[in-house]
């Protein structure tokens, strides 16, 4: 029971990996300003890329108060485009 509970969160641990090393490859660094990349604010801008917005229209659109405050912020260390290849791999 033990060995598989430590398998799934090894498995976690590397798809969070996965997904914070493709952000930083195609130059947008959240980890910068969010301080949890899967938290609630983190996981909106995810699903928001992952449904092909820009940052630009998830902030526009976002109810979210953490996203609001920093927005000018994360427009700022969000300059990169994800590729198809991108797309498949997050999802």
């Amino acid at each position: 029971m033990i060995c598989l509970r430590i398998k799934y969160v090894q498995s976690r641990t590397q798809s969070k990996n996965r997904v914070q090393k493709i952000f930083n490859r195609v130059n947008i660094r959240l980890k910068t300003v969010l301080s949890d990349l899967f938290g609630k604010a983190g996981t909106e801008l995810l699903e928001g890329f992952l449904a092909g917005k820009t940052v630009k229209t998830i902030l526009e659109t976002t109810e979210n108060k953490q996203l609001k405050a920093k927005s000018e912020e994360i427009e700022a260390v969000a300059q990169g485009a994800l590729s198809e290849i991108d797309h498949f791999v997050l999802e």
